[in-house]
């Protein structure tokens, strides 16, 4: 999953209920210039590449290509971090089902002194770099020849686009509304260059035609709320997800409420048969589910049976 803090929210769901999902490996990512720029690298399966993104400024270590969670102090442990996580999400692309790509917006900053398309400012002077947009047509073109890398190498992956319904206030909410427009536009191209593998999930019509109240967004009003990523997420398990899947998301449910309890009394008796009845439950699950990966959790509650 590449892509603005939207595909982030669907991401954790994911995760959370248990898929093999690698979200964000740059970080957060909001033009299509970064995303692709990315997924070129990610095609590429060479990290040595990154080395000559990285600058030191306020005695921090960073990545051009990277967001802030990547920095550090320390040299070694910046591209540490970047090559682990790099390598991780290289190999899962080649053999992927699906790749979901979300954008935020078309604007994008360049750095002046190279010209080169950055990720995330990290804070520097907003004199250093210009400030551009990309338009539909550029866009598309873009995505063609990167995906057709894409689809030469994994064949059987399939991408599902989206438009983050955030909306960009700090270019006034009528330029938001262009850039989205621009993204739209795009994403309409693409999906017309690659009818048989490129999809759109309209995440920003169903958060701004469907889920009009303003329960629906956080307290700063652009951002959707918990139960408007809550809504977006039982949409999109509709369309995407097989009724295996669905019933393996309902049997995992109350298993990740058990995982999640906190204990309010000191009954070691009782909290004992608690995590047996878990390790029990979570050993059926494994037996329905054998494709879903569950040892971290058998691990985390047999060390918490060894520890009491």
């Amino acid at each position: 999953m590449l892509g603005s803090c939207f595909v982030e929210n669907i991401g954790n769901m994911f995760t959370n209920n248990k898929f093999h999902c690698v979200v964000n490996p740059f970080g957060v990512l909001y033009n299509p210039h970064s995303i692709f720029n990315a997924l070129d690298l990610l095609l590429k399966s060479n990290c040595d590449l990154f080395t000559e993104h990285l600058f030191y400024y306020h005695n921090t270590w960073g990545s051009w290509m990277h967001s802030t969670q990547f920095s550090s102090p320390e040299k070694n442990d910046c591209l540490t971090k970047i090559q682990e996580t790099y390598t991780c999400a290289s190999r899962d692309l080649m053999t992927a089902n699906v790749l979901f790509i979300t954008f935020g917006t078309n604007r994008y900053y360049r750095l002046k002194e190279n010209g080169m398309v950055v990720a995330n400012c990290h804070k520097f002077p907003s004199h250093l770099f210009s400030e551009e947009q990309i338009e539909a047509k550029e866009i598309a073109e873009r995505a063609k020849i990167t995906l057709s890398h894409l689809f030469e190498i994994n064949n059987q992956i399939k991408v599902v686009f989206t438009v983050s319904p955030y909306r960009y206030k700090k270019y006034g909410l009528h330029g938001s509304q262009l850039s989205k427009a621009q993204l739209l536009l795009a994403v309409d191209e693409i999906c017309r260059l690659f009818p048989a593998n490129t999809y759109y999930f309209p995440a920003y019509e169903i958060v701004n035609d469907e889920l009009r109240d303003y329960r629906f967004y956080a307290d700063d009003m652009l951002h959707p709320s918990t139960s408007a990523v809550q809504y977006i997420w039982e949409r999109f398990a509709n369309i995407f997800l097989s009724d295996n899947a669905k019933n393996m998301v309902s049997d995992w449910a109350p298993i990740r409420n058990q995982l999640n309890h906190h204990f309010m009394s000191d009954d070691r008796s009782g909290q004992q048969a608690f995590l047996e009845n878990l390790i029990l439950s979570i050993e059926d699950f494994s037996k329905r589910y054998p494709s879903v990966n569950v040892d971290d959790e058998l691990i985390l509650i047999k060390n918490k049976l060894n520890t009491r």
